[in-house]
């Protein structure tokens, strides 16, 4: 999380490897080449002093999309001001870019030689291939579920009863378990099958 301690405004992001992450965040700031122009202005304009870089948590590996758009709802449901120009931790689908950053990203693009054009369309297909856009789908679809509290969930509590549950968050947070974890459970994502004994039933 980059915060600004002037304005008390907020970037929520996540990555694998954290202090590169920040490294190339905090470059890229210091040149003036942030892909986020309304971070980028206020740094210039408030200064590097002004931000503190914070990791709010680790996560085990694979859930650090869902678990930032967790926090971009929650902050946003407290009425946060925030940074991130998508609400999306999934997709960038309906960001609006300005124009000269729209002209340098085909710029960069066009210039890319033919096996620079290769290695990146691999690298596309390695990544988005079917099992993981399977998971990311389940995962956005039960993030919309816990948001719209329109989903009824059942659970075996650890000690073999059933449990109906609607309001999933509220569930979670009387029973100090993770509703992000609870949700896996649910819909099997990545594998989950379980969270502090508690099963799908």
């Amino acid at each position: 999380m980059i915060r600004n301690k002037v304005t008390d405004r907020i970037y929520i992001g996540s990555a694998v490897n954290v202090s590169s992450r920040i490294s190339h965040h905090k470059l890229s700031l210091k040149k003036k080449k942030h892909d986020n122009g309304i971070l980028q202005e206020d740094w210039i304009r408030y200064g590097e002093k002004s931000f503190e870089f914070t990791v709010v948590e680790y996560v085990p590996e694979g859930t650090n999309r869902e678990r930032e758009q967790f926090f971009i709802d929650k902050f946003q449901s407290e009425n946060a001001s925030l940074y991130n120009i998508s609400k999306s931790a999934f997709s960038n689908l309906g960001v609006k870019r300005a124009k000269s950053a729209i002209e340098k990203m085909i710029e960069t693009k066009l210039n890319w030689s033919d096996a620079r054009k290769k290695e990146y369309s691999e690298k596309c297909r390695a990544v988005w291939n079917p099992e993981r856009k399977q998971a990311i789908t389940k995962a956005v679809q039960a993030s919309w579920e816990v948001r719209r509290g329109d989903h009824t969930y059942r659970f075996t509590s650890p000690d073999g009863e059933i449990v109906e549950v609607k309001n999933l968050k509220e569930f979670c947070d009387q029973r100090g378990l993770n509703d992000s974890a609870m949700i896996k459970v649910s819909k099997g994502v990545y594998g989950r099958n379980s969270h502090k004994g508690w099963t799908k039933a």
